[in-house]
């Protein structure tokens, strides 16, 4: 059911997809029917939460899944402004282009909802965003040209995850020591 879905949303937009997100509604059976869609990647949902006593650790590069049927490349949306303050995101940003340096990937992949970073009380905000981003030379790009340039590098450094740790990741547990 879901290959059908995922085929008839693509027909919809007379082809030209590339990706999805499915954050929230992936189950066992969403990875296969994304391959067998020729999709290119889908987006999951790993940010770097505050806990009562600091982040929680979460991968911030994309994945190569394997199945059967094919592979795809998971990638991680490692900051959400949605109902964050600045300075979260901000230390979200750092966190993440920290992690990428070992693996020389200078990039973050930022969810920004319309309604919310786009009106009138939370644009200040956004446009601290946007600046930020172009004082630490990056440049939009979208997922399908990330993709493409990860094929076209060495990409052992990525690893190869598990469906199910994306889509059933289990909850980082913070140690009192």
């Amino acid at each position: 059911d879901q290959a059908f879905s995922i085929k008839t949303m693509i027909q919809m937009f007379n082809g030209g997809v590339y990706g999805a997100n499915f954050i929230g509604r992936m189950d066992e059976n969403t990875i296969s029917a994304m391959i067998d869609n020729k999709l290119n990647y889908f987006v999951y949902g790993a940010v770097n939460n505050y806990r009562l006593f600091g982040y929680q650790r979460l991968a911030c590069l994309p994945y190569r899944v394997c199945q059967p049927e094919g592979s795809i490349w998971a990638i991680p949306i490692s900051v959400e402004t949605y109902g964050s303050p600045w300075s979260s995101i901000k230390r979200m940003i750092d966190i993440v282009l920290l992690q990428g340096e070992k693996y020389n990937l200078n990039h973050v992949t930022i969810l920004c909802h319309p309604f919310r970073d786009g009106n009138l009380q939370h644009i200040k905000t956004t446009e601290k965003l946007l600046n930020y981003l172009l004082n630490k030379r990056l440049k939009p790009v979208t997922l399908n040209q990330l993709t493409s340039d990860l094929l076209n590098k060495q990409t052992s450094n990525y690893q190869i995850k598990e469906a199910q740790q994306i889509i059933k990741p289990e909850r980082t547990k913070v140690r009192f020591m």
